[in-house]
Parts: C-alpha cells; structure tokens; sequence
C-alpha cells in the first residue's frame, strides 16, 4: 500500500492531483480497513482537511474548518489518541458533510503527522478490535506518508488560487503602468502647445506617439485573459485607430489592410515589435504618399509554432525609398530607432524597394512565451 501510494504521489500533476488524491485517500481507508479517515492540517485561522468514506465512496478536498471548534486537535500527543464520540461528532459536524458513519457508535484514533507534527491523521474504525489492533502497529511509516502526501496535495490545489493572486496583480500592474504612461502624454501635449514652431510641435506629437504606442500594450495586456501575452491583431485595430487620428487620414484614400490571425506576443517581444509597427505605420502615412495620392499599407505577421519564428512584414505601394536615401551616413531617427529594436530582439531586418517599400522583421519567441 505505502509502495502504491508513494508511486501516485511521483505522477501527481495538477491536472490529475484531485483524482490521485482520492485514490490515494482510498487505498489509506482501505488498508485500515477504515469507515472513514482524514487528513488534517492548520492553514492560518482555520484547519483544512482532505477525507475519504468508504461508507459513501467519496472524497472532500481541503476543505475548511473553523479552528477554534476544535481545540481537541491542538492537544495531541505524539502517541495514538483515542477520540471519544463527542469530538468525533464535532468534527464530522463542522465538516458539513454526509460521511455515512455514526460518530456515536464509532472508534477513532487520532495521530500527529509533519515534521513538525502539525498535522493530524484521524481514522475511525469499523470496530473497537481494530483500534487495538492498530494501537499496537508501528504507525510513523504511514505518518510520514501522510505527510508527503498531504504536502503534494496541497502545492496542487492551492497552485491555482495562487496563480489567480499572480494574474491579478500582474494585471495591475499593467493597469497602472498604463496610466503613468497617459500622464506622460499629458504633460508632453501641454508642453507641446508651447512648441513656437509647427515642426517642433510636429516633432512632440512623433514622441507622444511613441508613448502611446508602449500605454497601447499594457492596456492589452490588462484586459488579457493572461496578463503576459498579447494578442497583436487586438494591438494593431487599437494602434492604426491612433495612427489614423493622429494624422488626420482619409480612409477614402488610404487603404489599411491587417493580415493577422492567431499571433500573440510574450511581454519581452511585446514593447520592441510594437514600436517598430508604430514607427514603420508611421513612416508610411507621413511619406509614402505625397500630393494625397491614394495608396494602401499592407501589415501582416505569421507565427511558425513549431520553433517560434515571427515573420513581421508592412509594406505600402507609395514613392518608395531611393537606394541614395538608405545609404545616408546619417539615417533618420526612426529608421535608426527600428534597426536597434530588431538588433534587441535578435532578429534580422529586410527592406524591399522593389514595388513601394516593404519591411519584413523576423525573430524567434518562445513557443510557449510567458
């Protein structure tokens, strides 16, 4: 039994830990030959216990009883402790649960499991000669299983509760860092009002832009179901609307078209790609198309999910640029700012002037980002 039991405890995975637990549970009924038996422990003000009757064939896990309705269970001993029918009738009253065994009529025997012998093992026999029987067995074997598996158990069941705790601080996180952001913008309209120079104000609404673009990901990132990825066809339908105010663009003349399904962003890939769109959108709104000739900027990204490779491509159909115009010792700041954003996600970076002109960035994620 202990070999069994011991064995489940080595396969036990959140997916599966309730199921092995009640196994678990059983086989301990079962070797006792018990009608009941349960395993409790101390979880702040309250005891939480995992139980199994053999009497109704069911389980209750970690559930939780007020510690104060039984200060019998601060009192035990490190030897077995016989329960008297009283305190077995408070617990499986402060259980709530339908165990199928008459505290009255039952023996029990209560003993210490832990390292610190925090926990406790109650099991109630079917009979008065099994309490003896049991009381003359060397017990501590099943009390350090007992404690392995309730320790196990625990970590399981409790792993999403804390994964829920995570997910929303996380969230808010991005929430809050998302309005610090706004506040920055703020401030730089205000100050660009200021400006004295049309090119110098054009130049503050490039840079809120830029902030606006990075505020965009945290929003996405808060409203996830996740917190840690984001979903960029979400990101881009709020990015263009932003864009396109901006700019003031004829949606009679200029063509948007976004070519993205089923991509999402782990937080590290997350800030870089999305600026290098803000800046390259940007760059094909404010010179792809002059004299207002219609036009149309084409955004697409493929995700291959067998190695995590991310193929990030926008292309317009406008003037182009000129061999000369790449070949500048001085390249603009946007163009520079993209090449440094690609080098920080290790990708590599193609321009084609052949039709328009078109960006294909490429770079490896994780397959499963977080």
């Amino acid at each position: 039994m202990i070999a069994d039991i011991a064995l489940r405890l080595l396969s036990l995975t959140i997916e599966n830990v309730a199921g092995e637990l009640r196994c678990c549970l059983r086989l301990l009924a079962d070797s006792f030959d018990a009608a009941w038996i349960g395993l409790l422990h101390p979880d702040a003000s309250d005891w939480r216990i995992a139980s199994h009757s053999r009497e109704r064939d069911s389980s209750t896990l970690l559930a939780s009883i007020d510690a104060d309705s039984l200060p019998w269970l601060l009192g035990s001993d490190t030897e077995p402790v016989i329960l008297r029918p009283a305190q077995l009738k408070q617990l499986f009253d402060r259980q709530n649960s339908r165990t199928g065994v008459s505290p009255e009529s039952a023996a029990a025997l209560m003993l210490q499991f832990g390292r610190n012998g925090t926990g406790r093992l109650i099991v109630v026999a079917r009979s008065q000669r099994q309490i003896d029987e049991w009381t003359l067995k060397n017990l501590q074997p099943l009390a350090r299983l007992c404690d392995g598996l309730w320790q196990h158990c625990r970590k399981l069941l409790c792993a999403p509760e804390q994964n829920r705790l995570e997910m929303t601080l996380v969230r808010e996180i991005h929430h809050r860092v998302k309005n610090n952001l706004q506040v920055v913008c703020s401030l730089l309209d205000l100050q660009s009002e200021n400006a004295g120079s049309p090119e110098l104000e054009g130049l503050f609404d490039i840079g809120i832009q830029r902030v606006r673009a990075i505020a965009i990901v945290h929003e996405q990132l808060y409203r996830s179901s996740t917190g840690t990825q984001l979903d960029l066809g979400e990101y881009l339908n709020a990015l263009l609307q932003d864009l396109l105010r901006l700019y003031r663009v004829d949606r009679d003349t200029r063509e948007l078209q976004v070519d993205v399904k089923d991509v999402n962003l782990g937080f590290d890939a997350a800030i870089p790609c999305c600026l290098i769109i803000n800046e390259l959108v940007t760059n094909a709104l404010q010179h792809a198309f002059r004299d207002d000739r219609p036009g149309r900027i084409h955004i697409s990204a493929v995700e291959n999910k067998s190695d995590g490779r991310l193929t990030l491509r926008i292309a317009d159909n406008g003037v182009g640029m000129t061999a000369g115009s790449r070949q500048k010792t001085k390249p603009t700041l946007g163009l520079e700012l993209v090449k440094n954003l690609v080098k920080q996600l290790d990708g590599s970076l193609t321009i084609d002037t052949t039709d328009g002109t078109s960006f294909q960035v490429s770079f490896f994620q994780p397959t499963n980002p977080q």
